[in-house]
């Protein structure tokens, strides 16, 4: 088994690595679990009877996806009264009520709501029901199945098997956490799924050994009742999606690696469009490192009245509003993202700046003719695609519709620099700084790739950010250190570092122009 398992890691590492919650996340999860675990059964302290609260789910098994925000929880009553149920969630203690369910199907109540900007899922039973007879006392056990099924080495299985369903939009909707922990369970493991899905077998689980349920292309019983299947929405058409999936990852791993890292970065600017909104922190969270990067970037690009000029990937507009000043010069900023999109169509309007035009649009496909705009550049967002072939098939549709004899300035972040700055960390006693993970940083034989595939030409580049990096990541974390104290990105000594003229070499944060020359 370990050795299998090692295997399996080896195989799809790159890809755990970031589906994979942190050790902060996990921290969180545990501990908002808690606290609502000890405020539920703070207000049914005086309860008559007995209320135990145990919570079911990958909160409870520890098998969540990076960017778990959700918590499902099972209350069994000896003597369940609804009313008073319900009454004492409308107002419980941090807990935000969205609702009840009138006549939930597997619970004899339900609330749903948020605790911690957590979405909530309450069910309430009987303590009389028995797991073998009843589908709400089946699921009350679900975590000790788990537990008892599945070895440690199989935790990255159930993950990557979340994320094989999240891809094509059947996790979670078609089939929950716990369906798949069965699978996993049922074939030994990831890789064991994707050959049975290959075999051509319809998919049938029952630990229970007494389903007899209708005949459907997808079976996973509830397993020690079995009366229902937890995949009872998934239908033919899924399962040939799954297995179409299936056939394609086993010719080629890397679109796995590349759905997911974009479904992933999909989800990550969701979020922040959503939190940030209009705040020039949705870009970045280092704001004095965004205004010293914008500062350098509209000194390069010394945009001229008539130049048509493109950000790629402009998110909420903050830097494309600064970077090309109102001088004349026609502006377009596209992103993927519609939600940031929306945000920077309202940041223009509040600006005054009816001279850009935001447009949704994806990197490797641009709606514009060729050869079209005279400059073009991309600040932190060749790092944001999903894989070096996105990567440089962006290039290649930004030298499409840049002119001859124009320009294309890609600031973006670099391994190399990561690795020196962890270097000088190291020195210092400090923890390691870890790639974003939503990120595919760029490196030196990225930009060697850029010139011998497309008509672009490196005539400059620079390290704008060394000094600011070096104080703000080395130096500054240090002396705050020996006073107790955490660093602040958006405090007055990341300020004064900002404007502080740039000396050293360090390329965590570097700025290529290219020229494009057709031959």
């Amino acid at each position: 088994m370990e050795e299998l398992y090692s295997k399996i890691i080896m195989k799809y590492q790159r890809l755990l690595d970031i589906i994979s919650p942190s050790t902060e996340e996990k921290q969180r999860v545990e501990r908002i679990r808690d606290s609502l675990v000890s405020t539920i059964e703070s207000e049914f302290v005086n309860y008559s009877g007995s209320v135990k609260v145990k919570v079911i789910g990958s909160a409870a098994t520890g098998n969540f996806l990076r960017g778990c925000r959700d918590i499902d929880c099972i209350m069994v009553f000896e003597k369940f009264d609804r009313s008073d149920f319900r009454n004492r969630f409308l107002n419980m203690d941090g807990f935000s009520l969205d609702g009840f369910s009138e006549h939930p199907k597997l619970v004899r109540d339900k609330v749903n709501g948020t605790y911690q900007y957590f979405s909530i899922s309450i069910g309430a039973t009987t303590s009389d029901r028995k797991r073998e007879e009843h589908l709400d006392a089946d699921m009350l056990y679900h975590p000790d199945f788990t537990l008892e099924h599945l070895t440690e080495y199989q935790h990255s299985d159930v993950l990557l098997t979340k994320q094989f369903l999240k891809n094509k939009r059947l996790y979670g909707a078609k089939i929950g956490g716990f369906a798949v922990e069965q699978i996993v369970s049922y074939y030994g493991g990831f890789s064991q799924f994707i050959e049975e899905l290959l075999s051509g077998r319809e998919i049938f689980i029952d630990y229970s050994g007494k389903c007899s349920g209708p005949k459907q292309p997808i079976v996973i019983s509830y397993p020690y009742c079995g009366k229902d299947n937890l995949a009872s929405t998934a239908n033919g058409e899924d399962l040939k999606i799954m297995r179409e999936y299936a056939l394609e990852i086993k010719k080629d791993e890397d679109i796995f690696i590349e759905d997911s890292r974009r479904i992933l970065n999909s989800e990550f600017w969701r979020k922040r469009a959503r939190k940030y909104k209009l705040s020039e922190e949705l870009g970045m969270p280092d704001i004095y490192l965004n205004h010293r990067e914008n500062r350098v970037l509209r000194a390069r690009l010394k945009p001229k009245k008539g130049e048509k000029i493109l950000d790629a990937g402009c998110a909420n507009g903050h830097t494309t509003t600064y970077v090309v000043p109102p001088n004349g010069a026609k502006v377009w900023g596209v992103d993927a993202s519609e939600e940031t999109i929306k945000l920077a169509k309202e940041l223009a309007t509040l600006r005054n700046r009816q001279d850009i035009h935001f447009i949704t649009a994806d990197l490797l496909d641009l709606d514009f003719t060729d050869n079209f705009f005279d400059k073009v550049y991309a600040k932190r967002a060749i790092s944001n695609l999903p894989s070096r072939k996105s990567q440089i098939n962006a290039i290649k549709e930004m030298a499409r519709v840049t002119r001859n004899s124009g320009r294309l300035f890609v600031f973006d972040l670099f391994t190399e620099g990561y690795d020196r700055l962890n270097e000088m960390r190291y020195e210092e006693g400090l923890e390691q700084i870890v790639v974003p993970y939503h990120c595919l940083t760029l490196d030196e034989e990225f930009i060697g790739d850029i010139q011998s595939e497309t008509p672009f030409r490196v005539i400059h580049s620079e390290d704008p950010t060394a000094i600011y990096y070096i104080l703000t990541r080395v130096k500054l974390p240090k002396i705050l250190r020996r006073i107790g104290k955490q660093p602040r990105s958006n405090s007055l000594l990341n300020k004064i570092a900002s404007v502080l003229p740039n000396t050293g070499s360090l390329g965590v944060d570097k700025l290529y122009i290219f020229e494009k020359n057709d031959i």
